[in-house]
Order: C-alpha cells, then structure tokens, then sequence
C-alpha cells in the first residue's frame, strides 16, 4: 500500500491517478524506475536535489505533498473505473478541503 504524503501547508499537493504494482509492492509513490516524477520534481525546482522513491516522505521538507485518486493498484491507469475515479475524485476534493494545499497538480498521461 502507498500512504499519503500530505500535510497542511503544502504550495502543492501532486495527486497521480493510482499507483503501479511496483508502487504498491514497494509501498513508494513512483517507484517503477522508468517513472521520471522525482527527475522532474528536481527540475522544476520544488527540491533541492532528486529525491529517491524510497525518500518520498522527505517532500514534506519542501512543502510537497503527494496523494492518488485511486488506491487499487493496476498496471495502466485506464484499468481504473469510472465508478473509482469518481469516489476517489470525491475523496481528493475532502482531502483538499481538509489540508488546504495552495495548489492541487493533477498528474497523469
């Protein structure tokens, strides 16, 4: 399972579709090695230097957080449900709501 990473305060909360069966069995968001969010995170400039899978809870230092629409795990997106989007969907406005992120980033292909 992929725990949140999340916290009042965030300049912005990264919300991916689910996670990846290596996501999943690691227990890290982005964890497949072909994944390029912790290479782009660094490069636009939201941490200092590239973060690992493994030391995703250390975004929170930079004000970043992470969260899913979906938990179940696939592998593609387009396995998800319409049904689970919008629970999931319903979810993310409460956490949102909740936490109060200035910016919400919707991530996906």
């Amino acid at each position: 399972m992929v725990k949140d990473i999340i916290d009042s305060g965030l300049r912005v909360l990264f919300c991916g579709i689910n996670p990846g069966l290596s996501s999943s069995s690691l227990g890290y968001p982005f964890a497949h090695p072909a994944n390029r969010f912790w290479k782009v995170l660094h490069l636009a400039g939201f941490t200092d230097h590239q973060l690992k899978p493994e030391e995703a809870q250390q975004m929170l230092n930079f004000r970043c957080g992470v969260t899913k629409l979906v938990e179940r795990p696939t592998v593609q997106a387009n396995e998800v449900s319409v049904q689970e989007l919008r629970s999931g969907g319903q979810a993310l406005i409460e956490k949102v709501e909740h936490y109060k992120p200035a910016v919400l980033a919707v991530l996906g292909k």
